[in-house]
């Protein structure tokens, strides 16, 4: 199935080389000032690391620096559990009850990579529960996959979620 949140891929793979380069220079950096410079481990390189200790003191703070900030960007906004885009999801989902679903009714909701599940006990406050469907539909941008009417103590669950690539059938069945 395609992901309801599918980030640019050149800019996610243009991220994960800058993330790569800063954590290798952090690494570097803080090797040359913490071990390397006060213990003479390099006799003949030693004059030029002393000369320059300060700035690569420098690039090692720039570098953590910059690597947290990335790392957090990529966390945040790329990531397969966007936190963004779940609480804006969250956000949406919660303004729709409040507008459209009567007091009385018990909501929950599943945020997946591909869908949202929806579930909803009515306790006999909705008249029409495909309705509500459409309207989920509409107010969230996604299609309806999958719809099951409420039965006895089984809530109604509405899928709602980008719908699965097709499959070529008769190409299939003639291989």
């Amino acid at each position: 199935m395609k992901k309801l949140r599918e980030p640019n891929e050149t800019l996610v793979n243009f991220l994960k080389k800058i993330i790569l380069t800063l954590l290798v220079t952090t690494i570097v950096s803080w090797g040359l000032v913490i071990y390397i410079i006060p213990h003479n481990i390099i006799p003949f390189l030693q004059v030029a690391f002393l000369k320059y200790q300060s700035k690569i003191l420098f690039v090692a703070f720039l570098s953590t620096i910059l690597l947290v900030l990335f790392t957090t960007l990529d966390f945040l906004y790329f990531s397969k559990n966007s936190t963004l885009a779940n609480v804006k999801m969250k956000y949406k989902l919660l303004s729709f009850s409040n507008s459209y679903i009567e007091e009385g009714a018990d909501v929950f909701f599943k945020i997946f990579d591909d869908s949202v599940r929806i579930e909803i006990f009515f306790n006999g406050t909705t008249s029409d529960e495909k309705v509500l469907g459409k309207k989920f539909s509409q107010w969230l941008k996604l299609p309806l996959i999958e719809y099951h009417e409420q039965h006895a103590n089984i809530p109604a669950i509405y899928i709602l979620g980008k719908t699965p690539d097709r499959e070529d059938g008769i190409g299939l069945l003639n291989d």
